[in-house]
């Protein structure tokens, strides 16, 4: 559920890289390599969409509050 202007931009960015991702995944279907450095391009490109897949889980993920250093009440 959309909160706030920043939520649903945070959503359309998410969505935005996915369509990039099945873009590359598309494009990919069709390579030919016909020399060993083609192969190399195709999986430094693969490592690039995870790695881009990655810092947008990190950016996106809100930090969560750390409750095993609060102090417990005394009963």
């Amino acid at each position: 559920m959309v909160n706030s202007l920043d939520d649903l931009k945070d959503k359309l960015a998410k969505v935005i890289v996915l369509i990039l991702v099945v873009m590359f995944f598309e494009a990919a279907i069709y390579l030919k390599p016909s020399q060993p450095i083609e192969l190399l391009y195709y999986a430094v490109g693969i490592a690039l969409v995870g790695l881009a897949l990655w810092l947008t889980n990190m950016a996106f993920t809100k930090p969560q509050k750390d409750t095993s250093t609060l102090e417990k009440p005394e009963v």
